[in-house]
Order: structure tokens, then C-alpha cells, then sequence
């Protein structure tokens, strides 16, 4: 494990804690010693940060949450939680699940540098009409481009729950078809697995039946719900957390079910509702936005 103290620090500048934010900090077991780090690091700028060790997200957390500027989460959760958030200068970060080895690596990165390739792609897909997405296990998608959006370490609720580490643009799709390759599942569906998709819905998983079942059962569970790339220089694909996969540098996910975190707490509608969010990575990825190749072999071009 390495030192935790700059990565807090790091985290605590960018999230703007100041003095007099009230702050809390929700950990459990698994994220338990970045919590501590944390809650260190916001006491050196506030006194009114609270570290509350916990299992689920309750009525008692929605009303800790009612109180904040500023919440951290890292513990499992729906996104009711953004909701409950008093302001729209509120600020929020999901870390549920991150490891001490990801959260010292990944949080200690080059945020310019994320930002001004963020920036870039997004007003690139901000005017773009429709995507083609290749990779070398064989996905071929189609699709069109909605809503936008960037997560570079701003962590505004403009954009909901950013988490952690942060990295990438991702969008709400339209009109998708064509076959996803699964790269790397991350324990919900088989690497290897082809997600045949018609009018944006998954219509059959080839190699991984039980997958499309559990979906299947669930409202909006075969939707497919957002594309996002990966701008995050430090992040590494790993199978225990999907939150650092998606957003290494050069990489493509797709999800099924609901994007309704990717609003902002008061938006009442254009999201898909659902229970479940599902990520899955491609890799090496080839990407044209309107017939212009912007990513290849997983290397962006622009």
C-alpha cells in the first residue's frame, strides 16, 4: 500500500473543501483506511468533517447527506443520495470499492492534462452525429450521440456522482446497434461475451446466457445506456473494481440499465430509470465520430 496522505490532500483540494464546510465521509471495511486518510486531510481544512463507518446507505445516511456541502461515499449506495443534497454548489465523490493500492495511484495524476483531453473529446461528441466503435475482439457498434459529459475532477453535482479515480467522457447513446465484445467484465459478465444489440436494447449475450437473464428480469436492465472513454493516465483494468477500469486511458465501456446518476439531483426527466448500472470494458478500441478516426488501437488522435 502506498502513502495515502498525498492522494487524500489531492482529493480534499479538488473536492474545495474550505473552512466551515460541513463534510462527511462514509466507509466501510473495504475503504476503511482511505476514509481515515480522508477524514485527516478534511480536518486540516474544516472541523465540521464527520467519518462514519457503515454497511448501506439508510434514512440515517440520507439526512447526513441533507446537511453537507461536501459527502463522500464509500460505501454500496443508490444514487438516491444526490437527492438529498442541500445546493447545487454541493459537492460529491463516489470511491466505493476503491482499493489503498488505486486510490494512491490513480488519484495522484496529471488533472491538466486529463482535463484539456477531456475538453477536447467532448466538444468533438458534443457536435458529433454518430459514432462507429471497433475493437480487436471483434465489437462493432453504431451509434448516436445525446447528452455529454466529462469527469476530470471538477466534482460538481452538475454532472452527479462523479467517482473515483476520475477520467473520462462518457454519453447517453441513441439509436444503438451492432455487437459488444466484453473485454473485461469485472465479475458481472464473461470476458468473451458478445452483447447483440437492436434499437439500443441488448437482444441476446452470446457465451454468457445466465447474464442475459439476470438482466432480462430487470426494468430498463437491457438498455443500453451510455458509452465512455477512458482519459485516466494512472488507471489500470482490474477485475475487482470497475470504476478504475473504465476509466484508463484509451479504453471503451458500454452499461445496461439506468443513468439517472449522470444528472443532476434536480433533473425530473431524459434519463433511463433502472435498479441496476452495468459497465462493461473494451479494449484496444477504434473509434470514428462521423467517419473521422479519433482513437486507434486504444491511442487518441486528436
Amino acid at each position: 500500500m502506498g502513502d495515502l496522505s498525498k492522494p487524500a490532500a489531492i482529493l480534499v483540494e479538488r473536492l474545495r473543501i474550505r473552512t466551515g464546510d460541513r463534510v462527511v465521509i462514509l466507509g466501510d471495511d473495504k475503504t476503511e483506511q482511505v476514509a481515515e486518510a480522508l477524514y485527516k486531510a478534511s480536518l486540516e481544512r474544516t472541523s465540521h468533517t464527520l467519518l462514519v463507518k457503515t454497511t448501506v446507505a439508510d434514512e440515517n445516511v440520507f439526512w447526513l447527506a441533507s446537511q453537507c456541502d461536501v459527502i463522500i461515499v464509500g460505501i454500496p449506495h443508490d444514487y438516491r443520495l444526490l437527492g438529498y443534497m442541500p445546493r447545487k454548489d454541493a459537492r460529491a465523490v463516489d470511491l466505493e470499492g476503491m482499493s489503498e493500492d488505486a486510490f494512491a495511484r490513480a488519484v495522484d495524476v496529471d488533472y491538466e492534462e486529463i482535463s484539456k483531453l477531456g475538453v477536447k473529446l467532448s466538444k468533438l461528441f458534443r457536435t458529433t452525429a454518430r459514432l462507429k466503435i471497433e475493437t480487436e475482439a471483434g465489437t462493432q457498434i453504431w451509434s448516436g450521440v445525446g447528452r455529454v459529459m466529462l469527469d476530470c475532477g471538477h466534482f460538481s453535482l452538475e454532472n452527479g456522482f462523479e467517482n473515483l479515480p476520475t477520467g473520462e467522457v462518457y454519453l447517453t447513446p441513441k439509436d444503438v446497434s451492432g455487437v459488444f465484445v466484453v473485454d473485461e467484465g469485472c465479475g458481472e459478465c464473461d470476458n468473451g461475451a458478445k452483447l447483440v444489440i437492436r434499437k439500443s436494447r441488448v437482444q441476446e449475450v452470446i457465451g454468457d446466457k445466465g447474464f442475459f437473464d439476470r438482466i432480462s428480469r430487470i426494468k430498463n436492465g437491457r438498455v443500453v445506456c451510455e458509452f465512455g472513454f477512458g482519459l485516466n493516465q494512472n488507471a489500470m483494468v482490474s477485475q475487482n473494481n470497475i470504476t478504475e477500469s473504465e476509466k484508463m486511458l484509451g479504453s471503451v465501456h458500454t452499461a445496461v440499465g439506468g443513468n439517472r446518476h449522470f444528472f443532476p439531483p434536480w433533473t425530473r426527466w431524459g434519463f433511463i430509470d433502472s435498479t441496476i448500472h452495468v459497465d462493461l470494458m473494451g479494449l484496444n478500441a477504434t473509434v470514428w465520430a462521423d467517419g473521422t478516426k479519433i482513437l486507434e488501437g486504444g491511442e487518441y488522435l486528436i
